[in-house]
Formats: C-alpha cells, sequence, structure tokens
C-alpha cells in the first residue's frame, strides 16, 4: 500500500494548480482588465476599421485614420469643455472646505429646509443630524479625497488601452485564426 495514493495526489496537484492559476489571476488583475478593455475598444473600433479599410487598401492606414479622428474628436472635447471643467475645479476646490465646515456644523440644514419647504422641526432635526455624525461625515469626505487621488493616480492605463487595442485592431484576425486552429 503505498504512502499517497494515486487519486489523492491528483486531487491535490489540482487543488494546488487552481490556487496558483487563481493567485496569477489576482497578481496580474490590473494588466488583465487593461487588455480586456483594449480588446472591447478594438471591437468597437473593428466596424469602422472594416469600412475604411477597403477604401484605402489597407489595415494600417485605415486604423492610423481612425486613430487621427479619434484624437482629434478627443481634442476639440477638451478644447470646448476643458477651460469649463478647470474653472469649476478650481471653484469646487476653493469652496470644498467652507462646505465641510457648514456640514459638520449643521448651518446647511436651514439652506436645505427653506430650498424644499421643510418645517423648523425638521430642519432641527437635520442639523442635530448633521452635528451627531459630523465627524463620520469628514472621515467619508477623506476616504473620498484620497480615492479620488489613487483613481487619478492609475489614470495612465486609460491611454494604455487605446495603444494595445492597436495590436487587436491590426493583427486580431491572426489571433482569432490561431485560437481557432488550437480549438479545433
Amino acid at each position: 500500500m503505498a504512502l499517497i495514493e494515486t487519486r489523492t495526489s491528483r486531487v491535490l496537484l489540482t487543488i494546488l494548480l487552481f490556487a496558483l492559476g487563481l493567485g496569477f489571476l489576482y497578481v496580474a488583475r490590473k494588466t488583465l482588465i487593461v487588455f480586456l478593455f483594449a480588446v472591447f475598444f478594438a471591437y468597437l473600433m473593428e466596424p469602422a476599421v472594416s469600412r475604411l479599410e477597403k477604401w484605402l487598401h489597407g489595415r494600417g492606414p485605415a486604423i492610423a485614420v481612425i486613430y487621427i479622428l479619434l484624437l482629434a474628436a478627443l481634442g476639440l472635447f477638451f478644447f470646448s469643455v476643458g477651460p469649463r471643467i478647470g474653472r469649476e475645479g478650481a471653484r469646487l476646490g476653493k469652496s470644498l472646505p467652507d462646505l465641510l465646515n457648514r456640514v459638520s456644523s449643521g448651518d446647511i440644514a436651514k439652506d436645505i429646509g427653506k430650498e424644499h419647504g421643510w418645517s423648523t422641526a425638521t430642519q432641527d432635526k437635520f442639523r442635530q443630524f448633521l452635528t451627531d455624525n459630523s465627524d463620520n461625515i469628514k472621515t467619508y469626505a477623506e476616504h473620498f479625497g484620497l480615492r479620488a487621488a489613487s483613481v487619478a493616480k492609475e489614470a495612465w492605463l486609460i491611454l494604455l488601452v487605446p495603444l494595445l487595442a492597436i495590436f487587436f485592431l491590426k493583427d486580431g484576425r491572426v489571433f482569432s485564426d490561431v485560437e481557432l486552429s488550437i480549438v479545433q
């Protein structure tokens, strides 16, 4: 009789491989998400590239034209909306400390109550609620600020998606042919 049966060793090996696979997916989750978004972006751009490919007699020039048009549209959008976003962001930055003080002290309850037609008793209850939970409100505001900063820190990944999508657009048919031949 063997020390470890073959069936037990196969089960343990399967569990180990499954755990290693899950560990790999966990470690590479950001990279995999970027690749998935790149595949999705390429999938969305494929019809336009295929249509232009017929006119321009090549896939490379069609991809270049699509990306130039996309960059022009993004540039136009940010040129027209960007200054307003900047002004509103600066205004928010200036008024946010005062707003947080008004919320934590409960003074904002009176303004909101007048705007919505609340009774004085409702305004007082809301003011009491805000003052009782002022520490929680400040904590949530700090967490929101930290979360927004961490999202902004990872914003470079957004630039990576269209760059990877170029490769999927250019060689997507080759990828799919290889995958189909492997499956068959």
